[in-house]
C-alpha cells in the first residue's frame, strides 16, 4: 500500500567490511518473506511491460528506475517465499531475474528460477558480469550499458547449462556425465514440446 514498514541501508565505501545491506529487524509489520521493495510503485509499469525485473537490493531498483525501467522490485535480503509468489501472481506471469553477477547472485538466481518455474511462472535470467550489480553498471556505463545487458536474456535451461558447467571440469568424463544428467532432469520437467526439442 506504499506505507513505510521498515528501513534499509547499504555500504557505499568500496572496501567496507560487513553485510552489503542492513535492514530493520523483522516485526509484525516488516516480514521479509512478505515484502517486495517498490511493489506498490511498480504495479502499473509491470502490467504495461508484461513482466517484472527482480533485483537483489533496493539500490539496484533505484538504478533501474533512473535508467527508465520502472517495472522493478527487489527482495529484502531473503530467498523467494510462497508469500512473494502470491504477490507476484497478482502482478504478472513473466519474471526476469536480474541478480548480482557474483557466485552468490548466480546461486540465488538458480534457486529462484527453479522455485518460480515450479510455481508456474515464465522465467528469464540476466547474467551480469561477475561482481557487478545493476547499480554499479549504471554508475560506470550509464543507461546504454545497462540496457545492453538487459537485452541479453537467458532461458532457465541456458542459464542452468552455463551455471553448472562453470562449476565443473568438462574435460573430465564424470563431470560431463553430471552435466548431461542435470540437463536431462530439467528437460523432463518441461511441458513445451518446442522447448524440449530445442
Amino acid at each position: 500500500q506504499g506505507r513505510v514498514v521498515g528501513f534499509s541501508g547499504r555500504i557505499y565505501r568500496p572496501n567496507q567490511e560487513g553485510a552489503k545491506y542492513m535492514n530493520s529487524p523483522e516485526s509484525e509489520i516488516f516480514i521479509k518473506g512478505q515484502t517486495l521493495y517498490n511493489y506498490h510503485n511498480a504495479l502499473r509499469a509491470v502490467r504495461e511491460a508484461g513482466f517484472v525485473y527482480i533485483n537483489e537490493g533496493f539500490m539496484d531498483v533505484i538504478a533501474m528506475h533512473r535508467a527508465q525501467h520502472d517495472n522493478c522490485i527487489a527482495l529484502m535480503g531473503t530467498a523467494l517465499t510462497n508469500g512473494h509468489v502470491r504477490m507476484l501472481k497478482r502482478m504478472t506471469k513473466k519474471i526476469v531475474l536480474c541478480l548480482d553477477g557474483d557466485a552468490a547472485g548466480q546461486n540465488a538466481a538458480m534457486k529462484s528460477c527453479d522455485f518460480l518455474v515450479k510455481n508456474g511462472f515464465e522465467v528469464r535470467i540476466i547474467l551480469l558480469p561477475d561482481g557487478h550489480d545493476p547499480d554499479e553498471i549504471f554508475k560506470s556505463d550509464g543507461k546504454d550499458g545497462l540496457d545492453r545487458l538487459l537485452r541479453d536474456e537467458l532461458t532457465p535451461f541456458d542459464f542452468l547449462m552455463l551455471f553448472e558447467s562453470g562449476r565443473l571440469d568438462l574435460r573430465n568424463y564424470d563431470d560431463r556425465s553430471k552435466l548431461f544428467d542435470r540437463g536431462v532432469e530439467v528437460i523432463s520437467q518441461m511441458t513445451d514440446d518446442k522447448q524440449i526439442d530445442d
